[in-house]
């Protein structure tokens, strides 16, 4: 099942990033980055506290039923959203090689864009596996104390989508690739923590820069699609 959710959402992710476009104007295009960036993330903070909930309640196997529903309704929801009709042109499917050529002529997106596949690689390995261990072997805490410190990545996300939906940025691909730098100031955090704070805070800043830079490398995209510069 899990092989099943991962594939899956492997061609939910494009189409669902390729569909702001259609929407919204060039000038719009980071501002409705941000709002879907910190809705999403608020709604995923919000999730993880329902599920706590329910779960205190509700059997298993039915919790996981009720999960199933929530992706249908999504899925009604999303087939009632309509794109402009100056958006509406027949395409030629997609290639992966297309992709690459796409971004060859675009070094600073291309770069960009390695940047955030390596560091969400390594952050999701860090978030997986070290971050439980801190928080149970350094800081002798339980799951409620993960679930806080993965709590304040949410919150940091929904923070930096909400300026960013209110400040534009012009050269989002130099600033992403600056706001990386910050991880550091993260990672050096979880490495001296001794107590709950520090853990804290390193949650909210790490999710703060990886949300800042999903917005402005999907704004930066999204407008090259919009209309040319």
């Amino acid at each position: 099942s899990a092989f099943i959710v991962v594939t899956a959402t492997s061609y939910f992710e494009p189409a669902y990033g390729a569909l702001l476009p259609t929407l919204v104007d060039r000038q719009n295009v980071q501002p409705a980055n941000g709002l879907v960036r910190a809705s999403a993330e608020a709604v995923r903070v919000g999730g993880w506290a329902a599920a706590a909930g329910l779960l205190a309640f509700m059997p298993l196997s039915v919790f996981f039923l009720f999960n199933a529903a929530s992706f249908f309704l999504s899925g009604l929801l999303i087939a009632g959203v309509r794109a402009r009709k100056s958006q509406r042109v027949a395409v030629a499917t997609p290639r992966i090689r297309e992709g690459f050529a796409a971004l060859r002529p675009r070094r600073a997106l291309a770069i960009g864009v390695v940047v955030l596949g390596a560091a969400v690689t390594i952050s999701s390995g860090t978030w997986m596996v070290g971050v439980p261990q801190l928080v149970r072997n350094s800081l002798d805490l339980g799951a409620g104390s993960f679930s806080l410190v993965a709590g304040t990545y949410g919150v940091g996300a929904v923070l930096s989508g909400a300026v960013l939906s209110r400040i534009r940025v012009r050269h989002k691909v130099r600033l992403g690739l600056l706001l990386w730098t910050g991880y550091g100031a993260g990672y050096a955090l979880f490495a001296v923590a001794h107590s709950l704070g520090p853990a804290l805070v390193a949650g909210t800043i790490m999710g703060s820069i990886q949300a800042s830079v999903l917005v402005l490398l999907y704004s930066r995209s999204e407008e090259r699609r919009v209309g040319k510069e």
